[in-house]
């Protein structure tokens, strides 16, 4: 059901999707990539890798998850997310909103909490 697809060079990371597989859909909803050795287009080997296994796993849809808002505004910062993946062929679909469904409040807003620090702290040690 999960699967890690990795480009590296000289054992080093340069892409890394995180997929799951569900009901003949192949879903990638988390990954990131470097900037390093951009030239090499790991993302696009990744991704070509992708379609490659969901193939191989009887996959007849792949959900790439996520996008801007609007995918012709290119003031925004998920245009070129957004770009990247319309360039496989595939169709802009907007969905409703998720949301959380919090059973235990105390957990859930210590949990967030903790969550908002991290990135802060991640954003000042980059």
């Amino acid at each position: 059901m999960a699967h890690i697809l990795i480009a590296e060079i000289e054992e080093k990371p340069l892409t890394a999707w995180m997929l799951f597989v569900y009901e003949n859909v192949l879903y990638y909803p988390y990954g990131g990539s470097s900037e390093e050795h951009k030239n090499l287009q790991h993302s696009l080997a990744v991704a070509w890798e992708t379609i490659k296994l969901g193939k191989k796993l009887g996959c007849t849809s792949f959900d790439m998850w996520g996008a801007s808002e609007n995918p012709d505004d290119t003031t925004d910062p998920w245009y070129g997310f957004t770009e990247f993946k319309l360039k496989f062929g595939g169709k802009y679909v907007r969905y409703i909103d998720s949301y959380d469904f919090v059973i235990n409040k105390p957990l859930y807003y210590a949990f967030n909490l903790a969550n908002k620090i991290r990135w802060q702290i991640l954003k000042l040690i980059k």
